[in-house]
């Protein structure tokens, strides 16, 4: 008996050797750390552009740095394309580090479904790249050229900035497309001409995969808040008798309710602050910001409910996953209610703000 159990370890210890893969290792300064895709259409042909950073050896693949290096690939598939733009230089590309997907708007104007199921389901690139729309395909990838160490940190502060408390991002996995297309919203990106900066400038909607419809950029922050991704934003509006009101509004939240004739409720709750007036509206200066919030605050109101009345009837997509609550309210009703053309209907949702102020 002593002798079988030290064959078995012995053997277990030999197993244990041939898995070890360190002669085959390759060394970090042999890796191509790739930190953003840019991905267009030209003609029939895809056209990828990869932005890679050196690391230096023994460092950590987060920690690469230096000089951002630009790689082009043409191909008919995505996968030809990428493949194409890394042969073109001599290291082994290290996609685990990625977090940024541009698209361009010549691809992006087509069925966008087959992209997202590709970056989707391909095991090398992570699932929780953020994906931008890019509003000017012609230029863009000349301002990549010039400009990609500062386009891959303006995009990198979008995603990691804490300013405007506002999560702009909409991430591989987050897109729907277990149905086999994509219903929902994207971000769109707009590059600055000099530095070619990323700045939001609004917001793409798409229904079966084909874009349908866009939110203006002065409408992307409400429209941001109504999908549950905003916690704080700025308001500046004209108010009756050329009163200008500035604030932020903070320590946003939402809450959901569905009555028993299926009609959903949102309430928008949040904190007025730093709240600014051109001009007093009352007597007292605090009557004038309480008037001047509550005016405020049915700006907003109309403002949302336009803006749900476009996603939902105009666009016929459950764009802030509205439907859900009223799913589970009851599943047997709101397939009734799908059944007869009644679900997609801003008709079903109704958005109340309730504004905090001087508390």
């Amino acid at each position: 008996m002593r002798k079988f159990k030290t064959f078995f370890l012995l053997l277990c210890a030999l197993l244990l050797c041939t898995l070890c893969s360190c002669s085959q290792s390759i060394n970090l300064s042999d890796r191509a750390v790739v930190k953003m895709i840019y991905l267009s259409k030209v003609k029939e042909a895809y056209q990828a552009v990869i932005v890679i950073y050196s690391c230096e050896p023994n460092a950590d693949t987060t920690k690469a740095e230096g000089i951002a290096e630009l790689y082009e690939g043409i191909g008919v598939t995505i996968d030809a394309a990428l493949d194409d733009a890394t042969t073109k230089q001599n290291r082994k590309p290290f996609y685990a580090q990625n977090e940024l997907l541009l698209i361009g708007a010549d691809l992006a104007k087509q069925n966008i479904t087959p992209v997202l199921e590709y970056f989707s389901r391909e095991e090398a690139l992570r699932p929780n790249m953020a994906i931008f729309i890019v509003d000017e395909s012609e230029q863009a990838v000349a301002k990549v050229e010039e400009n990609a160490d500062d386009m891959v940190k303006s995009l990198e502060y979008l995603l990691t900035s804490k300013t405007e408390q506002i999560n702009y991002t909409t991430r591989v996995y987050e897109c729907d497309i277990a149905q086999g297309t994509f219903n929902g919203i994207l971000p769109v990106v707009t590059l600055e001409k000099e530095t070619a900066k990323a700045k939001i400038s609004g917001l793409t909607l798409y229904n079966k995969g084909v874009l349908s419809g866009a939110i203006a950029k002065d409408f992307t922050p409400l429209a941001m808040v109504l999908n549950g991704k905003a916690r704080k934003i700025h308001m500046s509006e004209q108010l009756p008798e050329d009163v200008f009101v500035d604030c932020d509004v903070e320590n946003i939240s939402l809450r959901y309710t569905v009555d028993k004739n299926m009609k959903l409720q949102v309430k928008v709750c949040g904190d007025v602050e730093n709240l600014v007036l051109n001009q007093p509206l009352q007597n007292t200066t605090t009557d004038s910001e309480k008037k001047a919030v509550e005016e405020l605050k049915q700006i907003m109101q109309k403002d949302a409910a336009e803006i749900v009345k476009f996603v939902y009837d105009e666009n016929g997509l459950d764009g802030f996953s509205y439907l859900w609550w009223i799913r589970c309210y009851s599943l047997e009703k709101s397939k009734e209610m799908e059944r007869l053309g009644k679900l997609y209907t801003s008709d079903n949702i109704q958005v109340l703000f309730n504004l905090n102020f001087g508390l």
